[in-house]
């Protein structure tokens, strides 16, 4: 369940990692990696450049985009909407993941149409508190369409960024990931042999 006080701190990156490492990590991207670079290019370049969503309509994107921002917010550090998670999820929702799209569909239109009734606005033009509070009650009442966000927004922010998400690595920034391009030995004991027999590193 969503903790609407939790929602405003600073997220336990190491909670944070026990908690989805293994959504965000290797299974689900090697299970669809193929799919997954030819869908790349597009989510990469629509998320850097503010286009328009390509499966989604314009409304449904940005209530799409209000959700993710939801599940994880911006603050201190930059959450799913900097990472381009919402243009990575309509991406695949043209793709691998089309068997989903009408889950998605009948879901954003649903959650619009409960903001609307018990606040008056469609769940994008909520204050945070409101987006919470409306999303706890979503997770209850409908978790096939808010399982289904929930991963793919987890799998768009954290992604590699050849992958078509994690839009400038904020997924990782947010974990303090440094992601290096290249690593240079020695390493250690094994390359001691570099250093006259001197074991390098702690």
């Amino acid at each position: 369940m969503i903790d609407q006080t939790k929602a405003k701190r600073p997220v336990d990156r190491r909670a944070f990692v026990r908690s989805v490492g293994g959504v965000a990590g290797g299974a689900w991207l090697s299970l669809h990696f193929a799919a997954c670079q030819d869908a790349a290019e597009q989510a990469r370049e629509a998320a850097a450049s503010g286009s328009d969503f390509s499966i989604l309509t314009p409304e449904e994107g940005r209530q799409l985009e209000a959700v993710c921002a939801t599940l994880i917010p911006s603050g201190e550090t930059p959450g799913a909407r900097e990472a381009g998670a919402a243009h990575f999820i309509d991406t695949v929702l043209g793709s691998f993941e089309a068997g989903s799209l009408p889950t998605v569909r009948e879901g954003l239109e649903a959650l619009a149409e409960r903001a609307r009734e018990q606040h008056g606005a469609t769940f994008a033009d909520l204050d945070t508190e409101q987006q919470v509070a409306v999303l706890t009650q979503v997770e209850e009442d409908d978790p096939g369409f808010f399982g289904t966000v929930r991963y793919l927004t987890i799998c768009g922010t954290f992604c590699h960024p050849d992958l078509g998400g994690n839009r400038d690595r904020a997924g990782w920034n947010l974990l303090g990931i440094d992601v290096q391009n290249a690593y240079q030995p020695p390493f250690g004991y094994y390359d001691r042999g570099h250093h006259g027999d001197e074991e390098v590193g702690p």
